[in-house]
């Protein structure tokens, strides 16, 4: 069986092996990835595609945890499972290449798998239970409610930070109930707590490193369920993060610069991912003297790290999707500690919705090459990995050719 692990929002500088037996454990055991680069923008949706894709965003087009739909004329979230699904992705999934080889996929909480026809054993990660009720496969909800599963309390215990370690709890009870009692090839999961405090409480706080404790004692499940159906020893387990975090104690106010700037805030629609933000003028036929102007007066505010436009993209990996619906006009990433306040009563940043303005202590979607604190870590071990290595760093977008790779082989 191969096993992939996602441990949201851990940042390589904060994992400290010796307080994690777990992962010190697996570590020892295999390959262990100082820092994991991650991609841009650094955010869930966009890097779990990248993951099961081995691609960029601007390769596999998932541009973001949000983005505006210029033909639909909204903010599409991919938070929200009846907005889109799976088909969003423009590249071959890891769960397609599995079913190719004849092997059965499973994949529990993970972002964008609603509407795949390549996984078997399917919860999507979403925020709504109606749908976790539509997009899950039925047969196997059904089966899991009659262990007494919580799966009915799914929503409720994705979108309460108060309820973060049950939501988890369910994941890892479901994971085991598939390592013990179904036939699975491949199995992806991923484990949204630590991400969450650090959103609600800060990183490097006291609950951000006990939520990191908690995540190693999920992990040491998964290896003990293994052990306990005799797969462990023929196993290959893939654990990473998908990216860190930075304190957030600034906020860019993006309406008064507009109109300082003679520019009337209701012609842009503004999507936040964190440390990144989009503009899409509401007009399709935008004059580019505007944008240029813009652009100069925000590369001229301290809040401000970079402005691309469209055209200017390219260097952010971004110029194979120029042609989406939802490609922003500009793209702006913000400076350590900044974040864009909108002063709307919800935005979508992170493992979960916050529903408060201010209510983020910390966040990521930062640019990778200048926030070191966004990359990851990956752990790998199993009989086709080296014993006992240590690599200084890695990429993110090669856990789809790693998890590819062993799946030719098996």
């Amino acid at each position: 069986m191969i096993v992939v692990l996602s441990v949201d929002g851990v940042c390589c500088e904060d994992l400290h092996l010796n307080k994690l037996p777990n992962l010190k454990k697996l570590a020892e055991q295999g390959i262990y990835t100082k820092r994991l680069r991650t991609v841009f923008p650094s955010v869930t949706w966009s890097i779990h595609t990248s993951v099961i894709t081995g691609k960029t965003p601007g390769q596999h087009g998932v541009l973001g945890n949000a983005v505006y739909s210029r033909g639909k004329k909204a903010i599409i979230s991919y938070y929200d499972a009846s907005e889109v699904d799976i088909n969003a992705i423009r590249q071959q999934t890891i769960f397609e290449s599995a079913a190719a080889k004849g092997k059965i996929s499973a994949a529990i909480c993970w972002p964008l798998t609603q509407g795949s026809h390549h996984i078997q054993y399917n919860i999507p990660e979403c925020y709504r239970q109606t749908d976790f009720n539509d997009y899950s496969t039925s047969v196997f909800v059904d089966e899991i409610l009659k262990l007494g599963m919580e799966f009915n309390c799914y929503a409720d215990w994705s979108c309460s930070i108060e309820f973060a370690a049950l939501q988890d709890d369910l994941t890892c009870r479901i994971m085991e109930y598939l390592i013990e009692r179904k036939p699975v090839d491949v199995l992806f999961a991923h484990f949204l707590i630590n991400d969450s405090f650090q959103h609600y409480f800060g990183n490097r706080t006291p609950e951000s490193e006990w939520s990191l404790r908690y995540a190693d004692g999920l992990v040491g499940r998964v290896i003990n369920s293994l052990k306990s159906a005799n797969l462990f020893e023929k196993s290959h387990i893939i654990v990473f993060s998908d990216h860190g975090h930075e304190a957030v104690n600034k906020y860019f106010l993006l309406e008064p610069f507009l109109k300082q700037q003679g520019i009337p805030a209701e012609d842009f629609h503004n999507v936040s991912n964190g440390g990144t933000f989009f503009l899409y003028h509401r007009q399709s036929e935008v004059q580019e003297s505007l944008l240029a102007r813009l652009k100069t007066a925000l590369e001229e505010h301290e809040a401000i790290e970079f402005v691309c436009t469209k055209e200017q993209s390219g260097k952010l990996g971004f110029k194979p999707q120029m042609d989406l619906d939802t490609f922003p006009d500009i793209i702006a990433g913000l400076n350590q500690g900044w974040i864009l306040d909108t002063q709307t009563p919800f935005r979508s940043i992170g493992a979960i919705p916050a529903r408060l303005p201010r209510a983020i202590r910390s966040t990521h979607g930062y640019l990778p090459e200048t926030h070191p604190l966004m990359d990851g870590f990956m752990i790998r071990s199993g009989e086709r990995f080296q014993k006992g290595l240590n690599e200084e760093s890695g990429y993110i977008c090669d856990i789809y050719k790693i998890a590819d790779n062993l799946l030719i082989e098996e």
